[in-house]
């Protein structure tokens, strides 16, 4: 009986190791797409806030 816990112990890992990897993987997968469309949207906040400055400044000069 001793003997069976572990083998019992390695069964079950053996077995529980490719969902753990699969979950990994598709967490791993995940990230640069987070990334992706976080420099999207700095980017248009940046573009939006150029923009804006640019607008503030025409009208702080009377061209506007």
């Amino acid at each position: 009986m001793a003997r069976a816990v572990p083998t019992w112990i390695g069964i079950v890992t053996l077995l529980l190791l490719p969902i753990l990897q699969a979950t990994q993987n598709r967490d791993g997968a995940a990230l640069p797409a987070k990334l992706d469309e976080l420099i999207k949207v700095t980017a248009e906040a940046r573009d939006n806030l150029s923009a804006w400055r640019t607008v503030a400044s025409r009208r702080s000069r009377g061209c506007g």
